[in-house]
């Protein structure tokens, strides 16, 4: 699990990079197709699961939904296209990876209390040696001892305690039986949340494409749950 969490906070990391070059209108629904897609494909062939044809059904329409989120049109707004798209790529697959990661830990028995923990663990180690690694020992000790406040630590434990909540789910869904595939698939239809907040505090580009595209995400839903 400590392995899983490193994995994720690059993942975490990676999208970060990605977001700096593409909207979150673009960004969360390519990695939506990406990740799940990438994690059904994992999950047929190390943990030999199978789908009934409903499943498979809102699986598929859940990975086709992005395809209508990309125009020509974004091409024009973004900051830098293409290589927001490598991170978006890179993303996916750590993210799939430290899913499988966390999926094989329980199914070997790992209670889901004990697997967050370590996996919070990997996070935390994972994080700081990526920030060692490009700050060095002094200059990143510096950087936390003169640029932590208040307001800042209180945002982070909440978002901290936020992402922990989402991940033992995850563990416990995965602990009561359920598939890489189709956990990770209704997983990632949270990008419903961060499309119309964009819109909504960012001022992020909206048009119909998008809110059918977020119809056809709930369809999805439906049919996996």
């Amino acid at each position: 699990m400590m392995v899983s969490g490193m994995v994720a906070s690059l993942a975490a990391i990676m999208k970060v990079h990605a977001l700096r070059h593409i909207d979150s209108t673009i960004y969360f629904p390519l990695f939506k197709l990406l990740s799940p897609g990438l994690a059904i494909v994992i999950g047929i062939l190390w943990f030999k699961e199978s789908f009934s044809s409903t499943e498979w059904f809102g699986m598929i329409l859940g990975l086709t939904v992005p395809l209508m989120l990309i125009s020509k049109a974004e091409n024009g707004r973004q900051n830098n296209l293409k290589l927001g798209l490598i991170f978006v790529v890179l993303t996916a697959f750590t993210s799939a990876l430290a899913a499988a990661l966390s999926k094989f830990v329980i199914d070997a028995g790992t209670l889901v209390i004990i697997g967050l923990l370590y996996s919070s663990l990997g996070v935390f180690l994972g994080t700081a040696l990526t920030i060692i690694l490009k700050q060095g020992i002094r200059p990143a000790f510096n950087h936390i001892k003169n640029d932590t406040d208040t307001g800042l630590v209180i945002h982070a434990t909440s978002r901290a305690i936020l992402i922990a909540m989402s991940f033992y789910f995850i563990l416990y869904a995965y602990f009561a039986g359920g598939t890489l595939g189709v956990v990770q698939t209704i997983h990632s239809l949270y990008i419903l949340i961060p499309i119309v907040l964009s819109v909504i505090f960012y001022n992020e580009h909206w048009n119909l494409q998008k809110a059918a595209a977020i119809a056809l995400s709930i369809l999805s839903l439906m049919l996996l749950g």
